[in-house]
């Protein structure tokens, strides 16, 4: 004969609340959190095992229904919007059994009149969390079994039909999906039949597939592979391509990108098309609150136009620079320095693929600047240099160093107080 106790939040229990647990089986830190309670809409049991093979951590659950406890088997069902937490384990689910013999768990939703699911179980973990139709945990292990997963990994979310989880936190995944779409059903994935998430680190998959609204395209992958790093991350940038008329089919923008830190990064590329021209590219971005802040662009294009048998046959060497720099007045108050530099070969747009603004410009401009105003007293000082290009009659211009210092108008003699007089009569 099994021995339950059943707990049931309304006005009347099923039990007197008597404890017929044994001493080495489960047991309450709060042994109030045991007893029916009737004027209260929810039920909490902080739970433990003490035998030999009790766990490292102490499982806490509750359930807004009810709770039953198999004595002899130690298994505790949870029904209605049950929790349980165990070390940074925190799982919700609208029903949940906690085998304490196994060291198991299981959870599920339910089904309403309707036949809809309910209250799927939600699984956290340190800062993973998805939703799942059920789960098998082991909590000795760390491992578990979960059935149809969605969970946010990056910018990115996965679908899987089935998932296993090792104790290191990494996934295995069959029947995954990886997208960037944010709904149940995405609108488009890459779909490969096995999934790897390795924690905080990346996503490999197998042979994959691009999906549109659920169904398969031609367009395969002999393998995929997606960075999952938290913060800033290192990567490949992945080129466009396209066709020109002069220099044949190019690859544009590819390269590589360094994500150092939070206060500056580097990205090398280079356009590459089939004729023999290329550009290479460095570019970086900077900034460190209440310092200072900039942008910093260096370009080399190598061109080959026309055939070599045809008279117009050219090859151009261009270049350009262009660096935006600024200082926050917070960093030092007396003194300012900022940098506006736009510099280069005349025909560098006309020679690389750019907007259609940059290659209808025609002059190019530079500025830097240094100032310095003397605290507590009516001076300043400032030295710049300027730079003016034009791009068609080739007529550059420098003006360095333009140097000034100015003092503000002072009268050392005037009196600081008027005394009046006055005489009376």
């Amino acid at each position: 004969m099994l021995l339950f106790q059943q707990f049931v939040v309304g006005s009347e229990a099923v039990n007197d609340g008597v404890n017929l647990l044994p001493s080495n089986a489960l047991t309450s830190s709060d042994s109030s959190a045991l007893k029916p309670v009737s004027d209260s809409l929810r039920i909490t049991a902080d739970t433990n095992v003490t035998s030999d093979e009790a766990l490292r951590s102490k499982i806490k659950y509750h359930a807004k229904d009810s709770i039953r406890v198999n004595i002899e088997d130690q298994v505790v069902y949870l029904f209605g919007n049950a929790t349980v937490d165990y070390e940074e384990l925190h799982l919700e689910a609208d029903r949940i059994v906690i085998d304490m013999n196994k060291k198991q768990l299981y959870a599920e939703g339910t089904k309403d009149s309707l036949g809809y699911e309910r209250g799927t179980p939600i699984f956290s973990q340190g800062d993973q969390k998805f939703r799942s139709n059920n789960i098998h945990y082991n909590f000795e292990s760390k491992r578990g079994k979960i059935g149809y997963v969605i969970t946010q990994e990056g910018q990115g979310y996965i679908h899987g039909d089935v998932v296993k989880k090792d104790p290191e936190n990494n996934f295995f995944i069959k029947h995954g999906q990886y997208t960037t779409c944010d709904l149940d059903t995405p609108h488009f994935s890459i779909a490969s039949n096995r999934l790897k998430v390795i924690s905080k680190n990346k996503i490999v998959t197998g042979p994959a597939y691009l999906t549109i609204e659920q169904i398969p395209t031609p367009i395969l992958i002999p393998f995929g592979f997606f960075p999952n790093k938290p913060g800033r991350s290192s990567g490949i940038i992945i080129p466009t391509f396209g066709e020109s008329a002069d220099r044949g089919f190019y690859f544009q923008h590819m390269g590589y990108y360094f994500g150092f830190n939070d206060y500056y990064n580097l990205a090398l590329t280079s356009d590459i098309y089939t004729k023999g021209s290329y550009t290479l590219d460095l570019s970086s971005v900077y900034k460190k609150r209440y310092r200072y802040s900039g942008r910093f662009n260096l370009s080399y294009a190598y061109t080959i136009n026309s055939e070599k048998e045809l008279p117009d046959y050219a090859v151009t060497k261009d270049f350009h620079v262009n660096w935006n720099h600024t200082r926050d007045p917070k960093s030092s108050p007396n003194s300012t320095f900022s940098a506006m530099v736009n510099a280069g070969t005349s025909k560098y747009y006309q020679n690389t693929i750019s907007s259609l603004g940059n290659y209808l410009s025609n002059t190019f401009q530079s500025s830097i600047s240094y100032s310095y105003s003397f605290p507590d007293k009516p001076m300043n000082f400032s030295v710049g240099v300027n730079h003016s290009q034009n791009t068609i009659t080739n007529d550059i211009r420098i003006t360095a160093p333009d140097i000034s210092y100015n003092i503000s108008r002072i009268t050392p003699f005037k009196r600081k107080k008027i005394i009046w007089h006055s005489k009376m009569v």
